[in-house]
């Protein structure tokens, strides 16, 4: 079957077989044969721990049908741990699932050289919680939030895909030093960048941050959040309107608050006996009427005595002042 889809007009990709639970005539060719990779989907119950042992083990020692120069290779085990319980055992079972890998894997941990390190149970295994709205369903959703708990599995997968040749590199004409000033190199931050929107590369994450069941994006610095966020702001449609903002952007949207508009407004909160709570509902109104062009703005309420008209050629610490100040005023009713 494999041979005669790859034959065939169709040029798969990635064929996804599922093999039945353990080891049987039917399914061990497709494990240990012919499978690149070999995802183990188990839950550690104790019932269940001799006999997925039993499988890894065999997966370890199994050869497939591809090879590396004289070296035939090994399915490439990972492990899907699901359904995880809600609530506080799920870190007890995720813990003894990880505790089981490491067993299994550690008789294996030799046949790996030293500059390719050992096989890590942390990065082989991703755990999905039971969710009762996918179990009771008829079809499976387009929604975001329904499959992106099954995302590690798709890089499982992409991390396979075969890598494309470069294109062939053509020769240059005209003068060495004509081709020398054309070259153009982008200095500074990715945020910074003129060409960023035509040069930014749409990743799944990109993608998911669209998405309205994803609230928060997390990562270390320097792993492009802020390019990310200007990303958002200039391609989402309809466009949004920007609340807070990384100190790099504004003076691009004086209405969002730096950390010194934020403790300037924690100052007050003793004095008019409000707090956060108080606070954002009266910031994000603000943003909203100072960020939406004119033609879609809402006038505020006469009861807060706000006078705007010269916010828009304010810029800097000098924006920051005026919207403390407004805040102040919004504050003061309720």
């Amino acid at each position: 079957m494999l041979d005669l889809a790859a034959e065939s007009s169709l040029d798969p990709d990635i064929i996804l077989l599922d093999a039945r639970t353990g080891i049987s005539p039917a399914n061990a060719p497709l494990l240990f044969d012919v499978s690149d990779l070999a995802v183990v989907c188990f839950f550690p119950h104790l019932q269940a721990r001799r006999g997925t042992g039993a499988l890894v083990r065999a997966l370890l020692n199994a050869h497939s049908r591809r090879s590396s120069g004289d070296a035939d290779l090994t399915p490439e085990p990972r492990f899907l741990i699901s359904p995880l319980p809600p609530g506080p055992s799920a870190a007890r079972v995720g813990a003894r699932a990880l505790e089981w890998i490491e067993e299994w894997l550690a008789p294996e941990a030799a046949r790996r050289p030293n500059t390719v390190g050992p096989l890590m149970a942390e990065e082989l295994v991703h755990a999905v919680s039971y969710s009762p709205e996918i179990a009771f369903r008829d079809a499976v959703s387009g929604e975001p939030s329904d499959w992106s708990p099954y995302s590690p599995i798709v890089d499982w997968l992409e991390q396979l895909l075969p890598i494309g040749e470069d294109a062939p590199a053509t020769a240059a004409t005209g003068d060495k030093s004509q081709i020398l000033d054309e070259l153009s190199f982008s200095t500074g931050t990715a945020e910074a960048q003129a060409t960023l929107l035509h040069d930014y590369v749409i990743t799944r994450v990109s993608s998911q941050a669209l998405s309205p069941g994803v609230p928060l994006v997390i990562g270390r610095k320097g792993t492009g959040k802020t390019a990310l966020f200007r990303w958002l702001l200039e391609t989402a449609s309809p466009s949004p309107v920007p609340i807070c903002c990384p100190q790099t952007f504004l003076d691009k949207y004086p209405w969002t608050l730096g950390a010194e508009g934020f403790s300037a407004i924690e100052g007050e909160f003793e004095h008019a006996g409000k707090s956060w709570r108080s606070f954002w509902p009266c910031y994000i109104a603000l943003a909203l009427y100072l960020g939406l062009p004119p033609q879609d703005r809402a006038t505020p309420p006469e009861r807060f005595a706000l006078d705007l008209t010269d916010f828009d050629r304010s810029s800097g610490s000098y924006a920051q002042l005026e919207v403390v100040d407004a805040l102040r005023a919004m504050l003061v009713h309720p």
